[in-house]
């Protein structure tokens, strides 16, 4: 007997959050998707595509994917952009369109006083697909290339607005729709907004004696600029240069800030981390879930448990969740929090916090010949808080998708910062080692190292040793190395000693977990210069990390 499945997926969702200049504007671009997949879903129930049942019903379409908890969201988008439907019998394009029609519809009313269509701005493509009896082939495999196809034939939906802009005037009836955080900010009777980049930079001051001043200083001016952003925005005779009060009531607010707590502000506190996630080798599992109606199920439902985790862990960090759709996270972090976590720290929490090891029983139960164990890739895009946000988020998919994913066994961090100068720094962490977790450390120990002048100078040092520090790598004699460079009185004290001996594990493990190992001179040649940088990368970061701002 054949099996009939509908796939469905919705867009253009990366060039519509390219529109977004402010975080409130980041966040209402992709949670208007992820509202519109849920809506969506409940069309499609309602015009019987399928029932809401925990297992499959016989004569019933049955809901695969995605699984999704009615449970606290934390202001973010759950919903990924594709679904995946058991079908009872093919399903007519009439149905089909009408279903599509209502979800708009229905998403529209979210938005009170909403005068224009949103239809327009979005691209909802469908395919089915039927499974003969006796055939082998996975559905969601061949539903993805067939929607990877017909998103390459389709163009983006032309708008004659900026859906970005439009949905400021109703981002408040989102956030209702999405439940609010502990980041959403009341700044004006019952209106709510998302804190700012700037307000994400500085979110560690906001703490302790600090908090008062941080209200008054920072806070206070930013609710007044969005009130007249969102005056002026109402007004008939809008004036363009709106934005750019706001921009100067945030500048002036960081040196009433900086006035105030002086040396506390430090160079990070300009500076915000975009970090996308993605799933590494989750295509070998998924195909090893066959038409598996079950299987597929508990497979959605694992990941949707973990987004939902995942979102939980980002606010409770003190970053702002963007999307969080399964294995694909976006969120925009703070270098180091009010809790002295620093932005690594939450990485290797959402990392301890990925099922990929029960993701690979799942699919091991249905094929015993599944070997790959499903794990989680990151990028990292550091930069001024008023660098336009757009490149970031274009430099996010090259660290994550052309460094990260391009490691052996991917599993891995790239991680880049652009300074204001406008110059970068960069490198590709493993997290399969004990390399990351000792970079963690190094970030946790020169925090307790009150000298920041030696920690830049262990960075210069080694900089200028490079020769004699792949030798010692390559001859695995770096303790002798160590011992003889680092061998003044002042690095016999106790902080200082320990900060030297992390540096020194750090240096042996990224040199020892380095894959391929190299199998010639030239690729001995190729590790020395990348472990180098990754070394020199990681001790750049943590000058990075405890610079003193003299602007």
């Amino acid at each position: 007997m054949s099996q009939h499945y509908l796939a469905i997926t919705i867009g253009p969702v990366y060039d519509t959050i390219k529109q977004a200049r402010k975080t409130r504007e980041l966040w209402a671009t992709s949670y208007i998707f992820s509202a519109l997949m849920e809506h969506l879903l409940l069309s499609l129930e309602k015009h019987g595509v399928f029932t809401n049942s925990e297992d499959p019903v016989a004569g019933q379409g049955f809901l695969l994917a995605p699984r999704v908890k009615k449970t606290e969201r934390n202001g973010a988008g759950v919903y990924p952009d594709r679904c995946y439907i058991l079908l009872a019998a093919p399903i007519a394009g009439a149905t089909l369109k009408k279903a599509i029609q209502d979800a708009v519809e229905a998403l529209e009313s979210i938005l009170e006083n909403e005068s224009q269509s949103l239809e327009s701005s979005f691209r909802v493509l469908a395919a089915q697909l039927e499974i003969k009896a006796g055939e082998t082939h996975s559905p969601l495999i061949l539903l993805n290339q067939m929607l990877d196809a017909l998103e390459m034939r389709t163009m983006s939906p032309e708008q004659d607005f900026s859906l970005a802009s439009h949905l400021e005037d109703n981002v408040y009836h989102l956030y209702k729709n999405g439940g609010k955080n502990a980041l959403f900010i009341n700044y004006e009777r019952e209106n709510y907004r998302l804190p700012s980049l700037l307000e994400i930079a500085t979110s560690e001051l906001n703490k302790g004696e600090n908090r008062t001043d941080y209200d008054k200083l920072l806070t206070g001016p930013t609710n007044e600029a969005a009130i007249e952003y969102n005056r002026q925005r109402r007004d008939p005779k809008y004036k363009k240069d709106a934005s750019l009060n706001e921009a100067k009531a945030q500048e002036e607010a960081l040196i009433s800030l900086k006035n105030k707590l002086g040396a506390q502000v430090k160079f990070r506190h300009k500076y915000v981390c975009f970090i996308k996630a993605d799933g590494d080798s989750m295509g070998a599992t998924i195909e090893a879930l066959g038409s598996n109606p079950i299987a597929i199920r508990d497979f959605s439902r694992t990941l949707g448990q973990f987004a939902q985790d995942a979102v939980k862990a980002i606010v409770d960090y003190g970053a702002v969740p963007v999307y969080a759709g399964g294995d694909d996270l976006l969120f925009v972090a703070p270098v180091q929090n009010a809790k002295d976590q620093h932005v690594f720290d939450l990485i290797q929490t959402l990392e301890r916090n990925f099922p990929g090891k029960e993701l690979f029983e799942i699919g091991k139960k249905h094929d015993a010949s599944l070997t790959t164990v499903p794990t989680l890739s990151l990028g990292v895009s550091v930069s001024y808080y008023k660098f336009p946000m757009f490149e970031s988020l274009d430099h996010l998919d090259v660290l994550l998708f052309q460094k990260a994913k391009k490691v052996a066994g991917k599993n891995a961090v790239s991680f880049r910062v652009l300074k204001h100068s406008g110059f970068p720094f960069e490198a590709t962490l493993p997290k399969g080692g004990k390399a990351f977790e000792t970079f963690s450390k190094i970030l946790h120990q020169c925090i307790k190292t009150e000298d920041t002048s030696f920690l830049t100078s262990v960075m210069h040092r080694l900089q200028t040793l490079k020769p004699f520090l792949a030798h010692a790598l390559n001859q695995h004699k770096t303790v002798p190395f160590f011992e003889h460079h680092f061998n003044e009185t002042g690095h016999k004290e106790s902080a200082t000693d320990e900060y030297l001996t992390i540096v020194r594990e750090f240096c042996e493990m990224a040199w020892a977990e380095y894959q391929p190992p190299p199998k010639d001179k030239t690729e001995q040649e190729v590790k020395t210069e990348i472990v180098i940088n990754q070394i020199y990368a990681a001790l750049r970061f943590v000058q990075f990390l405890m610079q003193e701002d003299h602007d």
